[in-house]
């Protein structure tokens, strides 16, 4: 998988931005959507979360603290149809920042190691409301 570009070094030189101000390149989106974060092999393990905002390359999410994540795994977007080669960024209590990197279309995705993760989109997508 590859690696994000690292964070520019803060050279002092900026201003500082107000409270509440965004940092991001990229604009947020705010969501609620639900989703499940695979790992493991074969993606056989899994955790319910939700999808809390997202941007064109990152998502932060909401799963129970008592779940530990591995550097690298797959999110289940059931809203998109999408499943993401992701990486943790933070962690902090319930919630969890994710660099995603590529993105699976589910309705045509052939990858043997993300049949756990279309079964899953086909058979709760459903139930969620999307498919």
């Amino acid at each position: 998988m590859s690696r994000p570009p690292a964070d520019l070094p803060h050279t002092g030189a900026e201003e500082p931005l107000p409270a509440g101000a965004e940092r991001r390149a990229e604009p947020r989106v705010r969501a609620n959507a639900p989703a499940r974060v695979f790992h493991g092999e074969g993606n056989s393990f899994w955790i319910d979360c939700r999808i809390k905002d997202r941007s064109r390359s990152g998502a932060k999410i909401q799963l129970s603290a008592l779940f530990q994540l591995p550097p690298e795994l797959v999110l289940l977007d059931f809203e998109q149809g999408l499943a993401f080669d992701a990486q943790l960024r933070w962690r902090r209590a319930e919630m969890a920042g994710l660099w995603l990197d590529r993105a699976h279309d589910l309705r045509s995705v052939a990858e043997p190691r993300l049949v756990e993760v279309r079964k899953t989109w086909e058979t709760l997508g459903p139930a969620l409301g999307y498919r």
